[in-house]
């Protein structure tokens, strides 16, 4: 048995969801390759019951005008969602990477409150439902943005235990482009 990492487990484990998370396979084995346990659940079923430490949420974006009905009216997010919450580490954590289809500042700002409500919604239910001291933040990804970039912010966050006051902040994108997501989320509360 390895040593305990600062998760207060053997290894974190961290869980990629969201109705298109099949298409962020680049995504998981970036963080897989810093030892990092990595589990792609699309649906119940493929959690297997196991201890999550951190919880990575994809949305692609909604195009229609009702995008933020959706995000908390979408089953298949949810579903998944409230299946991973008993088996959330007491803490854990959770990120939403939450792409954007325009360049537009006015339209990417409506966005980040929407991830907002969003991460404030996912805390809330883990919070009542499950007991955890669950913190939820978001990065507002335009989706012409560097998944390289991307790939790696998140590597280096999920590859150890990132304690952070911040709770419900919304980093956008080009912010990660000389700065970690951990930085970007301690800034926000200084």
């Amino acid at each position: 048995m390895g040593s305990p990492s600062s998760y207060g487990t053997d290894r974190p484990h961290v869980v990629i969801t969201g109705k298109d998370a099949a298409h962020v396979a680049g995504l998981a084995r970036a963080i897989e390759s810093t030892g990092t346990r990595t589990t792609v659940a699309e649906k119940r079923s493929d959690l297997h019951g196991e201890s999550v430490t951190a919880l990575l949420v994809v949305l692609e974006p909604v195009e229609d005008d009702n995008w933020r009905d959706w995000l908390h009216n979408e089953t298949d997010i949810w579903d998944v969602f409230d299946d991973v919450v008993p088996h959330l580490s007491n803490p854990s954590t959770g990120l939403i990477v939450g792409y954007t289809a325009t360049d537009d500042p006015e339209t990417r700002s409506d966005y980040r409150l929407a991830w907002e409500d969003l991460a404030s919604a996912f805390e809330s239910a883990a919070i009542s439902d499950g007991g955890v001291d669950f913190t939820m933040n978001a990065i507002e990804v335009p989706v012409r943005s560097d998944r390289e970039v991307l790939e790696a912010r998140l590597a280096e966050f999920f590859s150890k235990r990132r304690s952070t006051y911040a709770n419900h902040v919304v980093v956008p994108f080009e912010n990660l482009h000389n700065s970690s997501i951990i930085a970007e989320l301690t800034n926000s509360v200084i």
